[in-house]
């Protein structure tokens, strides 16, 4: 038994239509889940009712730590893209204009992969090159201009600065870790090129590659799938959609203060870096609960 439950607050058949066929099912919204204490002697952080598939295991790795990584832009775009496969090998759903956006802010967050614990947080703010933050990017992350010209570091020092710290993860056994990966990761290869880093760009796409993606289709469908109490792999389009970060966390994270507290700071690399850390840790730690 785990210490949380996810189970459906709402439920009821849907009436057929005045054809007879049946209406295309809808994905329920967050807000028609909730998580409800267990009370129980054995307490891991999350146990999905389904057992989760070879590839989900495979994608899911296992690392002794992780590196959640996160990143924040000077744009702030929506597009509807198709979903494909980019180019570390993770599905996402970006255009190659995504990649030009620079970064304002790089926050990364280190701990064990099954551990709700940080070891280390931190961000650093970038100071702007020949360029500025939009509107819209400010609105969402709260970074004008100004304070990053004020507060910031060089571009170049702050990319060393995070690759230092990727390096000694990945040293130790560990992988990076992100929330649609490789929106972080293309970013981060080209603001190595802006740099002027490009010897860095080998080591990076490797360590891309073997990063975690806990947006990856398969992972999310298993997710989404136990989430709704449907033990059978999910196919159709409305259970295969992508949950974005806030989302995730709080259908798929069990509630807690910290918890709460990062919600409250979404938009900040150094938070949303640990809710990547804390979603990877209930992916991981509901797959071995069941698996064992």
């Amino acid at each position: 038994m785990s210490k949380f439950d996810i189970t459906k607050a709402v439920s009821g058949k849907r009436a057929p239509s005045e054809t007879g066929t049946p209406p295309k099912p809808k994905f329920p919204k967050v807000s028609q889940f909730q998580c409800r204490p267990h009370v129980s002697n054995h307490t891991p952080m999350m146990n999905f009712p389904s057992k989760p598939p070879l590839v989900v295991l495979q994608k899911l790795k296992t690392p002794p730590l992780i590196i959640g990584i996160d990143l924040e832009t000077n744009d702030f775009v929506k597009r509807t893209n198709p979903r494909r496969i980019g180019q570390f090998g993770h599905t996402c759903r970006l255009h190659k204009d995504d990649f030009k956006q620079r970064i304002v802010e790089l926050g990364w967050a280190i701990g064990g992969a099954q551990s709700g614990s940080t070891d280390e947080s931190d961000s650093l703010i970038v100071k702007p090159d020949a360029f500025t933050i939009s509107k819209q990017a400010v609105a969402h992350h709260g970074i004008s201009t100004d304070k990053a010209i004020a507060g910031g570091v060089d571009l170049r020092f702050a990319l060393e600065t995070f690759l230092s710290k990727v390096r000694e993860v990945v040293r130790r056994g560990g992988c990076v870790v992100a929330h649609n990966l490789e929106f972080d990761t293309g970013i981060i290869a080209n603001e190595l090129r802006n740099a002027g880093l490009e010897d860095a760009l080998q080591e990076w796409s490797d360590i891309s590659k073997n990063g975690v993606c806990t947006m990856d289709e398969d992972i999310m469908s298993w997710a989404i799938s136990c989430a709704s109490g449907d033990n059978e792999r999910p196919t159709s389009p409305y259970q295969l959609q992508f949950l974005g970060l806030e989302n995730a966390v709080k259908l798929l994270v069990p509630k807690s203060p910290l918890v709460s507290e990062l919600l409250s700071k979404k938009g900040s690399a150094k938070a949303d870096a640990r809710m990547h850390r804390l979603l990877y840790n209930s992916y991981r730690a509901a797959a071995s609960e069941i698996v064992d």
